[in-house]
């Protein structure tokens, strides 16, 4: 009997975590949009209202920052400092450096290296906030004392090396490190090198062994996710894709992923579901709304999707591949004037589109405009387009 009641108050406390979770991430998803949107004063409002979630007040702190207002920035970060406190170290010595307190900021570095694997040098140095302090005997002091091992140094030289290309002198050292500590970062780089050359077999090897050392290891998921695109393992990247929504739930990208992928498995219901649940948050994102688009016409719901492409067009009316898409369903409803209409405005921003020549005669022809319908054909017949082409035979005289 108590192990049945110890059981279901673990249940109700992971039911209330993910509870809390979820409610924070509504704030952050809402709190983003205004930022985007530059509505940066209901952002802060919202934000103010999270103060024990992490990404919410580094939100708030960024927001701050960007505005200027070093204090406030420094101070919301340091409320939350003991949730990440690597990180949050970090972001404080850039602040500071940025207002060229050069005591206070490598203070704060000093902090981040007491944390496991702090940030390269080359990686700090991308910083420009650093820039107002590097002079500084503060600065020198910090950098007198060698802060890496050896390992550490091999490693930043191997992603060095990657990242001007040269791959097998990376590589070449990434395989020789004995380097305990990072093993999953050494084989997330080792991937990463192998994926940039498209050797995805040995890549995947590599980040299976990463995400076992790191089952939330983020970087070496996205790059899972991306060789699975890549090799059209829609089946598998909707598995990890999955796995991406649950432990890094403050990326609002992977919930459009989510639909991408629900879409191409012929799953349009989810797919609907979870490019809603993105467009709840982020209502005015063209991408978004054009994926929902696309998915409504694949269920037939060429009513609603009709409705949508036609906010899109009034929002957007240089990009074809809204006009394509609205006459091809009018073409499937037999409405020819309207499709014809909409594929002659795609073909005036971009007139290389062989199938929409084919389909805009095809619209002709069934208008009693041969002539049009004829000279159409010709232009996709022009871009070795089968289908025109046969019709240029048949009724054409050709």
């Amino acid at each position: 009997m108590m192990k049945q009641i110890v059981n279901i108050i673990i249940v109700l406390f992971l039911s209330l975590g993910a509870l809390a979770q979820d409610i924070d991430k509504n704030a952050y998803f809402k709190a983003l949009n205004f930022v985007q949107t530059q509505k940066t004063d209901s952002a802060i409002l919202i934000l103010n209202t999270k103060p024990d979630c992490y990404e919410c007040q580094k939100l708030l702190s960024q927001i701050y920052y960007k505005n200027g207002d070093f204090l406030r920035s420094i101070r919301i970060l340091k409320s939350v400092e003991n949730l990440y406190p690597a990180e949050t170290n970090f972001e404080l010595a850039r602040i500071f450096a940025k207002m060229g307190f050069a005591e206070e900021s490598v203070a704060y570095l000093e902090k981040h290296f007491d944390y496991k694997n702090p940030k390269f040098y080359s990686e700090i140095l991308s910083y420009t906030e650093f820039d107002a302090i590097n002079t500084s005997s503060e600065w020198r002091e910090f950098w007198s004392i060698n802060r890496y091992s050896k390992n550490a140094l091999k490693l930043e030289e191997a992603i060095y090396l990657s990242s001007q290309k040269k791959s097998n002198e990376a590589l070449q050292i990434l395989l020789n490190l004995k380097y305990s500590t990072a093993r999953e970062i050494i084989n997330y780089r080792l991937a990463l090198i192998y994926y940039e050359i498209a050797n995805y077999s040995e890549a995947s090897k590599h980040l299976q062994t990463a995400i076992e050392q790191s089952p939330k290891y983020i970087d070496a998921i996205n790059l899972k996710l991306k060789i699975e695109l890549a090799t059209d393992k829609n089946d598998a990247a909707l598995l990890t894709n999955s796995k991406l929504l649950e432990i890094d739930i403050f990326t609002p990208q992977h919930l459009v992923m989510q639909a991408n992928l629900l879409l191409k498995n012929n799953n349009t219901e989810q797919a609907l579901t979870y490019v809603n649940e993105f467009l709840k948050y982020f209502p005015t994102n063209e991408e978004a709304t054009h994926l929902k688009t696309i998915i409504l016409t694949k269920d037939q719901n060429f009513r609603q999707a009709l409705i949508e492409l036609n906010i899109l067009i009034d929002k957007n009316p240089s990009e074809k591949d809204y006009f394509v898409q609205r006459g091809d369903i009018y073409y499937k409803l037999e409405s020819w004037r309207f499709a014809a209409n909409d594929y002659s405005m795609a073909l005036d921003i971009y007139p290389n589109l062989a199938e929409v020549w084919y389909h805009y005669g095809m619209c002709q022809f069934n208008l009693n405009d041969k002539e049009k319908a004829c000279h159409a054909w010709q232009k996709a017949a022009n871009m070795k387009n089968r289908a025109a082409t046969k019709m240029l035979y048949n009724e054409c005289g050709l």
